[in-house]
């Protein structure tokens, strides 16, 4: 099974649209696929509209005796994990659990100067994204398609390490082709090897417009990460 992130730090430049269309195509040639949908907006979600109840990505994280409930939508083969509206509040989810473990805990000290805040939160949500990765793996999928939000926070940044590959959407355009930048230099802080695992997908060009054909010819500068 192959982890798929697809990630940029700006908005509106066509993750979710690349998710779904990239998941429906693998399914169509007969992959089985799940699709995470991991921002609060949850456009994956409505997207293959899913008005049901099954267990969002957020409640797999906080609740380890839950067993994902994929959600079929109407494409063979293409499966989803909704999101939530309170993936962003994450981070404070997860801080009020390891203040709960404190209280209860003697041996847990939340203020130890030797560990640090995002230290804890790392280390409560990394075995929790590698069970639900485990468990997708047992139920015979592919690919694990993981629609990230355009935000830097523990989720984000774990999920980008745990991914076989990192699919980087850019409309081309100044300021998404800066945000290109940044993504590659928080990779590269991340680790050495993370920039290898990237590709990145020019999105929503038109042709004769030069402007774009300049922002264009700045993304090509990646060379061989830069798709035709």
């Amino acid at each position: 099974m192959e982890n798929w992130a697809i990630h940029n730090f700006k908005g509106g430049v066509a993750k979710t649209t690349t998710a779904a269309n990239l998941g429906a195509g693998l399914a169509l040639r007969g992959s089985r696929v799940a699709l995470v949908d991991g921002d609060y907006q949850r456009s994956l979600s409505r997207a293959f509209l899913h008005k049901g109840k099954s267990p969002t990505i957020r409640d797999l994280l906080l609740d380890d005796t839950l067993k994902p409930t994929l959600f079929p939508t109407a494409v063979p083969n293409l499966f989803l994990i909704p999101g939530s509206a309170d993936m962003n509040s994450l981070d404070y989810d997860i801080e009020e659990r390891l203040r709960e473990r404190a209280r209860t805990d003697p041996a847990f000290d939340i203020l130890d100067p030797a560990t640090s805040l995002v230290g804890l939160r790392g280390a409560y949500l990394f075995p929790r994204l590698t069970r639900i990765t485990a468990l997708l793996a047992a139920h015979g999928f592919d690919y694990v398609l993981w629609d990230l939000p355009a935000q830097a926070n523990c989720f984000v940044t774990l999920s980008l390490v745990l991914c076989d590959r990192l699919l980087i959407p850019v409309q081309c355009e100044l300021l998404a082709v800066e945000a290109l930048e940044q993504a590659m230099e928080m990779l590269d802080d991340l680790d050495e090897g993370q920039r290898s695992k990237a590709r990145i997908l020019r999105t929503m060009v038109t042709a004769g417009f030069p402007h774009q054909a300049a922002q264009s010819s700045e993304v090509e500068k990646y060379g061989a990460l830069t798709m035709k």
